[in-house]
């Protein structure tokens, strides 16, 4: 479950010694996501948050994308 708010980094998931957590294996479906938030917010740089994860746990609206209309005119033909 925790795979949809945060994804895992610049290493292979599995066994990592992470300092203040001990083992945390990233390669587990069954990792909390509270405990993942929290290593997240301990700077852990092998977890990165989706964009799920933002609107999820931080309460972080997603971007709005604006299409432009296209306002490019036509050039006039000049008559010869």
């Amino acid at each position: 479950m925790w795979k949809q708010y945060f994804t895992v980094v610049g290493i292979v998931p599995g066994p990592v010694i992470v300092q203040g957590f001990g083992t945390v294996d990233f390669s587990n479906n069954n990792l909390s996501v509270e405990t993942c938030k929290k290593l997240y917010e301990a700077d852990c740089r092998f977890l990165q948050l989706t964009e799920a994860g933002k609107q999820k746990l931080y309460k972080v609206k997603p971007k709005r994308t604006v299409q432009r209309k296209n306002t490019r005119r036509k050039p006039k033909q000049v008559r010869s």
